[in-house]
């Protein structure tokens, strides 16, 4: 018996070469919540391993809700407290802001270029006042830009009460 098969063959999207120029922490950003908030920290977290290992080369632009994706119960997002046109309601993805604001303040001590970015109606009390990005499936986004001449790597992560977002680069 002969069997054809049809082979597809797939390459890494981060090769050895990417990583060779990034040789320290540009920046580290850590901010803290309630842990014993399941549903709050459920959404936390999926959105961490989301924006964990990922490569932006120079000039690229990353974007918060394409790495993140939506925020939906079918990918295992939770209701939790949001801010909605100045209430605070229930709604699906409760705690991603705290992500994108955590990211947000290391891209700032990167030294990278915000390109997009929404603050919230009302302070965060995660971050210092001012220091926040809010973000909204298909409304609102955070963006920024390796503004550096080589590769830069992110990497998140949720350790107890803490989430912490470090930049890698040269």
């Amino acid at each position: 018996i002969t069997i054809e098969l049809t082979v597809d063959e797939l390459f890494p999207s981060i090769i050895t070469k990417d990583l060779t120029d990034i040789d320290g922490l540009l920046a580290v950003y850590t901010t803290q919540f309630d842990q014993y908030n399941k549903n709050r920290s459920q959404n936390i977290s999926l959105a961490v391993k989301n924006i964990n290992n990922v490569l932006l080369r120079p000039n690229q632009i990353f974007s918060f809700n394409q790495n993140v994706g939506l925020r939906l119960e079918k990918y295992g997002y939770k209701e939790a407290p949001v801010f909605i046109d100045g209430k605070l309601v229930l709604d699906w993805g409760g705690g991603v802001c705290q992500v994108s604001s955590t990211l947000y303040n290391a891209a700032l001590l990167a030294d990278m270029s915000i390109e997009e970015r929404t603050s919230h109606y009302r302070p965060a009390p995660y971050v210092p006042l001012g220091q926040d990005a809010a973000v909204a499936d298909n409304l609102l986004d955070f963006k920024f830009k390796n503004t550096s001449s080589h590769n830069i790597y992110i990497i998140s992560e949720v350790s107890g009460n803490q989430l912490s977002v470090y930049i890698l680069g040269k």
